[in-house]
C-alpha cells in the first residue's frame, strides 16, 4: 500500500485540514485553503502520483524574541497541512515509541503543562537527592539548530523504521 493510499488519502488531508486551523482560522490563507480544500487535496495528490510534488517556497521574515532578532522561514499552509498528515499518520505512529517520556514536544497530551509537571519531578529528584535546592538549570537557545543537525544521519536512523518512500517523502521537507 502506497503512501498516498494511506496518509495522503482525501480523509486524512482533510483532517489535518482540521487540526491544524485551530486559532488561525481567520486568516485569509486559511480561509483560501477552506474554500478551495478539494481541489487543493487533489491537486497535491496529482502532483504527488505524478513524482512532481514539491514545497513552495516561502517569504521569509523577521521577529524580534527575547531581545533576539530571528529570521523565520514559514511554511505555506497548503503544505503544512501535508507535513502535519506526514508526521500524524507516518511518522508520530512509527517513532514515538523511541522517545524518550520527557519529550513534550508537539505531541497530543504532552504540552506545557505536561513538561512543567515533569520540570517538578526533577526538581523534587534532585532536592531529595542532594538535599539542596541550589544549583543551577541552563537555558539554550541554539542558533539554527535545525538547520545545522546532520540530516543524513537523521534520515539514515529512521531508516530502519520507514519504508524507502516514506524515506523520500521526508527528504522533500
Amino acid at each position: 500500500m502506497s503512501l498516498l493510499d494511506t496518509c495522503f488519502s482525501a480523509d486524512n488531508l482533510h483532517e489535518s485540514f482540521m487540526d491544524i486551523r485551530g486559532n488561525i482560522h481567520f486568516k485569509y490563507n486559511v480561509q483560501n485553503y477552506r474554500i478551495n480544500e478539494l481541489q487543493e487535496i487533489r491537486k497535491f495528490q496529482k502532483a504527488y502520483e505524478d513524482g512532481a510534488f514539491a514545497f513552495s517556497q516561502s517569504r521569509p521574515f523577521r521577529m524580534r524574541e527575547r531581545g533576539h532578532e530571528r529570521l523565520i522561514h514559514p511554511i505555506v499552509f497548503r503544505d503544512r497541512v501535508v507535513i502535519h498528515a506526514f508526521c500524524k499518520y507516518v511518522l508520530i505512529p512509527k517513532l514515538l515509541p523511541y522517545f524518550i517520556y520527557d519529550n513534550c514536544a508537539s505531541l497530543k497530551g504532552k504540552g506545557i503543562d505536561k513538561a512543567q509537571d515533569r520540570f517538578r519531578v526533577h526538581l523534587k529528584k534532585y532536592y531529595f537527592e542532594h538535599k539542596t535546592n541550589e544549583g543551577y538549570i541552563l537555558q539554550i537557545d541554539c542558533r539554527k539548530y535545525f538547520d545545522n543537525l546532520r540530516h543524513d544521519e537523521i534520515i539514515r536512523s529512521m531508516s530502519e523504521r520507514l519504508t524507502a518512500e516514506e524515506i523520500d517523502f521526508l527528504k522533500l521537507i
